[in-house]
This record gives C-alpha cells, structure tokens and sequence, in this order.
C-alpha cells in the first residue's frame, strides 16, 4: 500500500498528487465560541483515547469546552492535510500555554507567556468518516485560571481593608506575569466600584454579593434568552412577573408565622424571629450561629465613648481548612452605635455576628431598632400599604391601577390561602367578579 508522506508546510515543498502535509498551529483559525455556548450547560466528560466525533469543528468544541471548565485556553497546535483536497485528517489541540514563542529582535518584546505545557490531544480521521482522539495528555506545567481565578477571588473578597486588597492583587499580577493582561487592567482600574472593601460606606442591602460564592439571580433568568424575539420577550415579561408576584405572595404567607424554629437561646434570635420575615430572619439566624465560631472578644483601646474591640473567628478557607481572622468592631456607648469592619449591615441591611459578639460582650439584650429595618418586617406591607405621598400620582394611568390593585390583592390571596374554606370563599368572589367583568365588555361592544 502506498505510504503518503507527511512534510512540514514551512518547508515550503512541491506537491505531487497524493502527498499530505503539515500545517504549525501558529497559522491560526477563527473558531465562533458565542455558537459553542450551548454545549457549556452539561458537564463536559474527560477526554480519553477513543471518543469520537462526527467533525472536526465538534471534536473541537469539546475540547473547548472541557478547557474552560479546567481553567485553560486551547489552540490548534498542528494540523495534517491531503494536499490534493486539502482535507485535514490529523490534528494536534494544544493548552495555548504550549511551545515557545520565536525569539523576537524588537527593542522592547513582549514578555514570553508559553511554558511549553504538554497538555494536548491528536485527534485523526478514521474509516468511518469520524474523528477519534487518538493521544491524550491532560497534565498541565503551569497554574490554570481556575488557581488564578481563585487567588483574585481571595483577594477581592476576603480583603477587609483597601492596603489589603491592594498588596494581594499586586501580589498575584507579579507572581504570575499578567502585568500585560489588558481585561484585568481594566478591572483594577475600575476597582473602587466593584471591590467590596471599596464600598463599605454605602448602604446596598442585599444588592451586590460580598463573598466568593454568591451570586445575584437576574430576574429573567429561565425565561428569556440571546435569540429571544421582543414578541417572546414580552410574553415571558408578564409570565416572569406573574411568577414574582406568586412568590411573594408566598413568601408572605409564610412570614405570618408568629414565631421561627429557633436554633439558639440567644435573645437577639428571639427578638428577631417575632419581626422580620421568613427569608431575611434565615439570614440573620445564620449570624447568631455564627457567634458561636467567634471567642476571645477584647477591647483594644477606647477613644471616650467609642470603644474599638477586636473579634477574632474561625472560617473556612479552602477545603475543609479554617483560618483565625481578626474582625475589628467600633462600639459608642451612649448611643449604642456599633460598625464592624466587615461592613455586613451595610451589605445586608442586617448586623453581623462580629457585631452581636460585642454588643453581647457588653449586656445588650436588644438589638438597638435602628439596625433593624422596616424593610425586613413581616407587617411591612400591612403598615404601608399604599404610598400617597407624591400629588402628582396619575391615577387614570394603567399602570397605577396595576400596582393599586395588586397591592389591595395580596391581603386576600393570603387570607385566602389560610384554609379551605377560605380558599372556596375567595375563589366565589373572584369568579363572581370576572363574571361581571364579562358583562361589562358585552354591553360596551
């Protein structure tokens, strides 16, 4: 059988009819990744010898995808062609940390970021028209992104002071050679509207996560993607806003619960539990477990009335490590004002268990009521129901008959869901009603 020669592109040969050639993977290809977002909702399977594929464009995908997921980047590191149709049947998928960079003459070249990594597969053309993975090689010789990634997480939300963040990040850009990386230049630039420690004066209440592993749910989330028509949008607008409705309706049934489980004997988690609703005391009671991580309570020094303790705690770091950490709290007697440096109460709109240590410290039973906000009440609704307080309100606008109506609705839903017989009295009304409304559209057509 006739044995087809492989030769390097770069060596620039002379084809004859049935010859095969090389091509570098520096030659480079665009690959679509926003067209490959489908494939990143499962868990992509390792890559081993003998998966196969119908294209070389999925081959490729998979590879992508697996790599993000590690944390690295990927580049076709080599291909192999019939020269006669120019068909690729063999290919090299690189880590794009493999190789080295061409030594370069310019008087100020950029510093080299290859480190020669072996991680790679060869995937071939086989009889059957597929691609199989033919070599695999899945270890790296540098730190992935996922290491990076979780050092700048580090340092982005464990820092409590800005000289802290500053020195962690300086830190990981030096160790790590991306003081040429242009996305995390911008970042740092922007850092005082981002970074928590940047933010502890303003006041958010739930509305930026603080730790690393919290996250904002959108609103649409489920409802609505990138190929969504306006028609469908606003369809699923309606349906995601009936959905929210619901949940909150719910949500407020249950926070008519005169009293949660609690979990402590401590009297901040009894005061609370008769006040806020289900959700946000949830919250707070994780706060007063978390008192119990927490000892050694001192005061440092006193400045008149304010007096600065230091509250050191236990938390965990990564796997199932912990930490002691010093948390500084600022109390002023006289008027029972507390901060801690954490800044959870700004964050949250709720105090932290730094914060409940020192007010226990000193024989506070109650937390003081500024620092539990309306907001959070389970009778929020009941003591503001509707707000007449702007004069040029339009109430012929459709919009204010929406909100007006909704708002005078939920009481009803929420007696209504208390029993059965509730429920069928509600449901009557409410037939009854629509009925009428029925009526109505028939004499005006």
């Amino acid at each position: 059988m006739f044995q087809m020669e492989e030769v390097c592109l770069n060596s620039e040969p002379v084809f004859d009819e049935g010859d095969e050639y090389e091509a570098d993977g520096d030659c480079s290809m665009e690959h679509d990744d926003q067209a490959r977002e489908t494939h990143t909702k499962k868990e992509p399977p390792q890559p081993t010898v003998g998966l196969e594929f119908d294209s070389f464009e999925e081959a490729y995908d998979f590879y992508n995808v697996y790599a993000k997921e590690q944390g690295f980047g990927i580049r076709v590191g080599n291909s192999w062609f019939r020269s006669k149709r120019k068909e690729r049947y063999r290919a090299k998928l690189s880590c794009s940390s493999a190789g080295f960079k061409k030594k370069s003459e310019a008087n100020n070249p950029r510093p080299e970021t290859r480190t020669g990594c072996p991680a790679m597969i060869v995937i071939r053309l086989v009889e059957s028209k597929r691609w199989r993975i033919v070599e695999v090689e899945l270890e790296h010789n540098h730190p992935g992104y996922e290491t990076i990634k979780s050092l700048l997480n580090k340092a982005v939300y464990n820092s409590l002071k800005i000289a802290e963040f500053e020195m962690a990040w300086a830190d990981i850009i030096k160790q790590h050679g991306l003081g040429d990386n242009k996305w995390l230049q911008m970042l740092y630039e922007d850092r005082q509207r981002w970074v928590p420690v940047y933010l502890k004066d303003t006041f958010f209440a739930g509305m930026i996560p603080v730790q690393e592993k919290e996250s904002l749910s959108a609103f649409f989330d489920g409802y609505v993607h990138k190929h969504t028509s306006f028609k469908e949008f606003v369809d699923k607008y309606d349906l995601a806003l009936h959905r929210k409705h619901l949940k909150e309706a719910m949500a407020d049934l249950e926070s008519r619960n005169p009293c949660f489980e609690l979990k402590t004997r401590c009297n901040f988690e009894l005061q609370l539990s008769k006040v806020y609703t289900k959700e946000i005391f949830e919250r707070f009671q994780s706060e007063v477990e978390g008192m119990y991580s927490c000892f050694n309570t001192r005061q440092v020094s006193a400045n008149g009335p304010i007096m600065t303790y230091i509250v050191k705690e236990r938390v965990e770091v990564e796997g199932n490590e912990k930490e002691v950490r010093n948390y500084e709290v600022l109390y002023e007697t006289s008027q029972v004002d507390i901060r801690c440096i954490c800044s959870l109460f700004n964050y949250k709109g709720y105090l932290c268990r730094h914060a409940l240590n020192v007010l226990n410290y000193n024989g506070v039973e109650e937390i003081p009521s500024r620092y539990i906000l309306p907001r959070w009440s389970k009778d929020f609704k009941c003591r503001y129901p509707l707000d007449h307080s702007f004069d040029n309100i339009d109430v012929y606008n459709p919009i204010y008959w929406y909100n007006n109506l909704y708002k005078r609705a939920v009481p009803i839903v929420e007696e209504g869901a208390r029993s059965e017989d509730h429920y069928r009295a509600a449901l009557h009304e409410l037939e009854e009603l629509l009925n009428r409304f029925n009526i109505v559209e028939d004499n005006l057509m």
